[in-house]
């Protein structure tokens, strides 16, 4: 899947804890010549130029996900949601054109949530694909151009955000039969509101 261009980002954040920040990412470069032995001790001079390539890298997704300032700092020190941004990073640093996102605002603090939704619309501005399993309504009417909703497994609904969550059996399975849609968009808009008034 990595080779096709595909990274997966699992709800449970699976970072190298005792790798710092910088290294988390260097180790996910592929075809990484230095990984061979021959070329590790013949090719020296063109493994330290690939390394200084990827260090560079590394540094351009580190800056992107607002990481910078954690560079050599142990992963395992950092927030679950800092540990979430690392994660990304690493998948853009692999060079991942399709990011697949599991729930990717779950368990993080509400200061990053913004930052994190901030990145995905920028991604996809920037011609990525970015797919996301969300149960939270405000996150998929914020990042999202097109729903799918499933339910037991199968597609029951998919269109525009607005469009989906006006769906009948949508509201039934997600809200509970006689659920309203005006009672998520009214979340949505206080949400909102409450993250430009604390300048999120």
């Amino acid at each position: 899947i990595a080779q096709m261009g595909i990274g997966r980002l699992f709800q449970d954040v699976r970072v190298f804890p005792k790798l710092t920040v910088l290294e988390n990412l260097l180790v996910a470069r592929p075809h990484q010549r230095g990984e061979g032995v021959l070329a590790a001790l013949l090719a020296r001079r063109t493994v330290a130029r690939d390394e200084r390539a990827a260090a560079l890298v590394a540094q351009k997704w580190l800056d992107f996900v607002g990481l910078t300032d954690h560079i050599h700092r142990p992963a395992g020190a950092l927030s679950y949601g800092q540990q979430k941004l690392l994660a990304i990073a690493r998948l853009l640093a692999a060079g991942s054109e399709v990011v697949l996102l599991d729930e990717p605002t779950a368990g993080v603090n509400p200061a990053l949530v913004s930052r994190l939704l901030y990145l995905i619309r920028k991604l996809a501005e920037e011609g990525r694909t970015v797919v996301l399993i969300e149960h939270n309504m405000n996150v998929v009417l914020d990042v999202s151009d097109w729903v799918y909703f499933l339910s037991d497994g199968a597609v029951t609904a998919f269109g525009l955000p607005c469009e989906v969550l006006s769906d009948q059996n949508v509201r039934a399975a997600y809200l509970g039969v006689g659920g309203r849609l005006e009672t998520v968009s009214r979340s949505y808009k206080a949400s909102e509101g409450s993250d430009r008034r604390n300048g999120g």
